[in-house]
């Protein structure tokens, strides 16, 4: 986990003139970088020196699936492939020193790009820049919307059913180039295999060669030394010039795996989202590659690397071809995903709350229009606490993904503050009425609500893509005319959620981390972070506001600007772990004092409203109070002797007063009675609003 709170360019120099000049700087060390990259992709092979640019850097990469699904590799490939896929299969030279120049030209490019697309944006409006240049470059750099596993289901949940329809269409099913992409796994290991033994066998003659001649062999003078050596280097030399052509797998390859495969499923397939010569003259920027990232060779052989780009391009080819069909869109398809989304968000949600206490598809009295009725995708009620949530999952537009503004908004609008108006409109009617009634349609359950029972109501918008990280920045968005009244829902993805709610573990915490989530948004500060990372770093710490948007710097002054990062690593290593690339399973908790989770799990255990509402407000405390409580829990345990006086403890953590009273041999009632007497004393001594 990394927190940098940072005033950004405090101590910078606000010279515009130097700023031009920095700005200069960079877009003429991009353009030189370009340059060489144009020049060198007309001289060389430029097929070739694709599969030598991909070759190279699997080779480096040491970061495992962060790096190749995650990192900067998919982005860098795109990269290579805008350039140089133009000149597929026309030939050209093979110079090993030209091929790493190009390498390393491409390298320079890439770590610039973000930087010079963030330079494009108009900044008279400062606030509608910040967002853009942040949608921009993430686009540029950023990939796949969740892990592969997940991207796949929903492909098979939601587009598969319709498999009829999409062949018809487009000439491939998603279920079939799902079988496409597994037979390309197999084939591309065999090939990865063949090579490596290849190159054993060379090293094996190069051990003999050692073995049989000694250090002679560095220079040899002995004819049949030199003859043999000969024949092993350009056994070394050919080795080293095919191996970065020998990874594609060939159709062929893919035809012994998936013997029915027909002409027209290859050719949809690559029609639908494969880079070739002639789809390339489409594309007018690198980034818009990620939209086609399977890439096709000479020889009908195909690479691809990344199957969160694969997954996510193959989903959003299949959505936007049922836009040629309204009919079949509107009347099938959409509700069927709207179906299968809300399944999913309760099926999430049913791994953290007892079925009894979940509800699904709801009406309930419209408190807008008299007699009239409203719905609620999904609601949990956990008293003192309820949860009211929306699910959507309408489009995020390609325009809208590079910081397109009036696109952005629609977007965002249609996904994120449309569910929570909704939701906001359940929260006013259970606020409006003695008792609120909702019934679940399926099977007419009726949920009762009294608002005097709830201490929280939580505000949930569940969206099906991920919006550019977006949606913990939704203080923001009032820049585009968003959420202008300063109220904000806990907006997640359906991928997030997921991966949330397998680790959350229980009620409290999943409610305490939105409540955490919903207090940052309040505070209006600028703060850089994924879901997860947010998520990876609440368990680590809670995010108590103290270490975060309400810390100050070493002159007293309240930062901006947050930027959270590597909470997310212990999910990477469980994806890994799940695809059996790691032999352990990270173990993901929370990090609580083993005496007060101890506490927790008695409070758990009563699940009366006042249990649970002790339960959050223990996760509510600071840090610092969290470990003065645990010490004095376990002092006050040991001096809880019969006949004594009650050993207590009390401290003040801001506005609460928490006191801890034990006994030896007094009854409950009692313990209770001295407790309450304990604490309403201690509030008042210490002055606080609350006590605990």
């Amino acid at each position: 986990m990394a927190v940098e709170s940072f005033e950004p360019f405090k101590d910078f120099p606000r010279d515009e003139k130097l700023a031009e000049q920095f700005r200069s700087g960079m877009r003429q060390e991009y353009a030189a970088a370009l340059e060489t990259v144009e020049e060198l992709a007309k001289k060389l092979d430029a097929e070739y020196a694709f599969e030598c640019v991909v070759t190279y850097h699997l080779s480096k990469i040491t970061g495992g699936y962060e790096e190749i699904e995650h990192g900067a590799f998919p982005a860098l490939i795109e990269l290579a492939a805008f350039y140089l896929s133009p000149r597929f299969g026309l030939g050209g030279e093979r110079d090993p020193g030209q091929i790493q120049a190009l390498i390393d030209s491409l390298d320079k490019l890439n770590s610039l790009r973000v930087f010079v697309a963030g330079l494009d944006v108009d900044y008279d409006d400062k606030e509608l820049a910040a967002i853009r240049s942040w949608v921009v470059m993430r686009a540029e750099t950023v990939r796949g919307s969740t892990y592969p596993p997940q991207l796949r289901r929903r492909i098979e949940a939601i587009q598969s059913p319709f498999d009829d329809w999409f062949a018809k269409a487009a000439g491939v099913s998603p279920s079939r180039a799902l079988q496409i992409f597994d037979a390309y796994e197999e084939a591309v290991n065999q090939n990865f295999r063949a090579t490596k033994e290849r190159l054993s066998r060379v090293m094996d003659d190069v051990g003999k060669l050692v073995e049989r001649f000694g250090t002679d062999i560095i220079a040899p003078t002995d004819p049949e030394a030199i003859k043999e050596k000969d024949v092993v280097r350009e056994r070394m030399a050919s080795f080293m010039e095919e191996m970065p052509a020998s990874l594609a797998p060939s159709r062929k390859q893919i035809t012994e795996r998936i013997s029915d495969l027909s002409a027209a499923e290859w050719e949809g397939l690559r029609n639908l989202i494969g880079l070739t010569p002639e789809s390339r003259k489409t594309i007018e920027r690198p980034r818009d590659v990620r939209n086609r990232p399977v890439y096709y060779l000479s020889g009908e052989r195909f690479l691809f690397f990344d199957r969160c780009s694969v997954y996510d391009a193959l989903f959003e080819a299949f959505d936007q071809l049922t836009r040629t069909d309204q009919k079949f869109r509107d009347g099938k398809y959409i509700p069927h995903l709207s179906k299968w989304t809300e399944t999913e968000v309760s099926a999430c949600l049913g791994r953290v709350f007892p079925a009894e206490h979940l509800f699904t598809s709801l009406t309930y009295p419209d408190p807008d229009k008299p007699g009239g009725e409203a719905e609620l995708d999904t609601a949990v009620f956990w008293p003192p606490f309820s949860l009211l949530g929306e699910v959507k999952g309408k489009q995020f537009r390609p325009r809208s993904r590079i910081g397109d503004p009036a696109r952005l908004r629609d977007d965002l609008r249609a996904n994120i503050e449309d569910a929570f108006t909704q939701a906001t409109r359940a929260m006013r009617y259970i606020e409006g009425v003695e008792v609120a009634r909702f019934t679940e349609k399926a099977s007419g359950r009726v949920l009762e609500v009294r608002s005097g029972d709830l201490q929280r109501i939580f505000p949930v918008s569940v969206t099906l893509h991920h919006f550019a990280g977006l949606t913990t920045q939704l203080a923001l968005l009032k820049n585009i005319g968003l959420f202008k009244s300063s109220a904000y829902p806990w907006s997640v993805s359906l991928g997030d959620l997921d991966i949330i709610t397998r680790f959350v573990g229980t009620p409290d915490v999943f409610l305490h981390y939105i409540q955490r989530r919903l207090d940052l948004q309040r505070s209006e500060k600028n703060i850089m972070a994924d879901e997860l990372d947010l998520f990876g770093t609440y368990l680590d710490s809670r995010l108590h506001p103290s270490q975060f948007w309400d810390s100050t710097t070493e002159d007293g002054k309240n930062p901006t600007l947050f930027m959270i990062s590597g909470g997310s690593e212990r999910f990477d290593e469980w994806h890994e772990a799940e695809l059996g690339r790691r032999e352990k399973h990270p173990e993901i908790k929370l990090d609580f004092p083993p005496r007060l989770t101890e506490v927790l799990h008695e409070l758990r255990r009563r699940g009366d409203d006042a249990s649970r509402w002790i339960a959050f407000a223990l996760l509510d405390l600071s840090p610092g109070a969290i470990s003065q409580l645990e010490q004095d829990l376990a002092d006050v345990r040991k001096h809880a002797e019969p006949g004594t006086r009650l050993p207590r403890a009390t401290l003040k953590d801001g506005e609460v007063a928490v006191s801890i009273i034990a006994c030896n041999g007094l009854s409950a009632e009692e313990l209770h009675r001295q407790a309450v007497f304990r604490i309403n004393l201690e509030k008042y001594r210490l002055r606080t609003t609350a006590s605990l």
